[in-house]
């Protein structure tokens, strides 16, 4: 990972991938996240629309979420991530 940016405001994670085999670095977006915290209960992370800058990692994204190896939310456990989380998103 070169950069990683990460917009609050408009819910939006940005990052660079340098990837093996790759000539140039991968563009990834997740827009639309969310962080939801019922009372009681663990955080859970929704990651909202993933795009990549290349065609066929976007359609390996889709596939994984679609057949959920890629859950559509995640716990957060451990009360230290969750502090790290809840600080950055």
């Amino acid at each position: 990972m070169t950069r990683l940016e990460i917009d609050k405001e408009n819910k939006v994670i940005s990052t660079d991938l340098e990837l093996k085999g790759e000539n140039l670095s991968i563009q990834m977006k997740l827009s639309n996240y969310r962080l939801i915290q019922e009372e009681g209960k663990n955080p859970l992370f929704e990651a909202g629309t993933i795009e990549a800058s290349r065609e066929w990692l976007n359609t390996l994204l889709q596939t994984l979420v679609k057949t959920g190896v890629i859950p559509e939310r995640i716990e957060i456990k451990n009360p230290l991530q969750q502090t790290v989380v809840k600080s950055l998103l």
